[in-house]
């Protein structure tokens, strides 16, 4: 999935951050290769950032842009079936 924009306010950079995550850690997984999954309207994006970090993203989509709901860490167990998946491809 290509993400070309995110849409970035106080708010969802707060949000993130509590998790412990930055605005540059959800560009690089969603500028980078990555495992998208539509559920409902939102997206669950899976990637890795450019320290290795392994992140899960919430995207909702306005327009042609994608709004971060939140990020965090993956779990040990996103990050096995992550690896499997990214392994297929």
């Amino acid at each position: 999935m290509r993400i070309k924009r995110l849409n970035w306010d106080k708010r969802n950079v707060f949000h993130v951050a509590r998790h412990g995550i930055t605005v540059k850690d959800v560009e690089d997984v969603c500028s980078g290769k990555h495992i998208a999954r539509k559920v409902k309207d939102r997206y669950l994006i899976f990637g890795e950032t450019e320290a290795r970090r392994y992140i899960f993203i919430v995207l909702e989509k306005t327009g042609d842009n994608f709004r971060p709901i939140t990020a965090r860490d993956m779990s040990e167990s996103e990050k096995k079936i992550y690896k499997k998946k990214k392994k297929k491809k």
